[in-house]
């Protein structure tokens, strides 16, 4: 079981936020109206792809009893899990895919077919809402990767951006990007 501590900041421009509640609300656990907004440290176990991962969020908002210290917590603290999640397992973040697939000059539904995922897959990793596997991330790096390299200057930055990368990872994003560079040169053709 792997064990990580991340600090995440505060995201107060959440789309999934909830209208804020008005506090102190009443306790659950002890029945005293003393539960208040408040930043926590904890530690839970999330499974991703049929492993146990051990995070420990250090900044996770959540609502906490001062009467009893009974916690609860809700979208925020999900959205700070997910993101600690993401960062243990080294996987994009939403902000990532979408910067991605911006600089591309893609919209989503483009990028999701050229990947060959559903449009509401997409969304779902564009907007924070679902976490993708690690092989549907490393397809997207190899995506993100090969697609500015269908020309030759852009082999070139591709090359100096692989060489940083360790051996192992070089070696699976060489296959996908060889593969995702078959797939540009086929529909260029097509095109022309």
């Amino acid at each position: 079981m792997k064990r990580k501590t991340v600090e995440l900041p505060l995201n107060d421009s959440s789309p999934t936020r909830a209208p804020q509640k008005k506090y102190p609300i009443r306790c659950i656990e002890c029945g005293k109206v003393e539960v208040r907004p408040a930043i926590v440290s904890h530690t839970m176990k999330r499974n991703h792809e049929g492993r146990v991962y051990e995070l420990k969020v250090d900044r996770l908002p959540a609502s906490k009893c001062t009467a009893c210290g009974a916690v609860s917590f809700n979208n925020d603290s999900h959205e700070a899990t997910a993101a600690a999640l993401r960062s243990e397992l080294g996987l994009l973040f939403p902000n990532e895919i979408r910067e991605h697939i911006e600089s591309l000059g893609l919209t989503q539904r483009d990028a999701a077919e050229q990947l060959g995922v559903a449009p509401e897959t997409m969304s779902r990793w564009v907007n924070g809402t679902m976490i993708q596997s690690r092989a549907m991330d490393n397809w997207m790096r190899a995506f993100f990767a090969a697609a500015p390299a269908a020309d030759a200057a852009g082999l070139d930055r591709l090359r100096r951006r692989l060489a940083a990368l360790p051996s192992a990872q070089q070696t699976s994003l060489l296959n996908e990007i060889e593969r995702i560079v078959d797939l540009f040169v086929a529909v260029a053709a097509k095109k022309a």
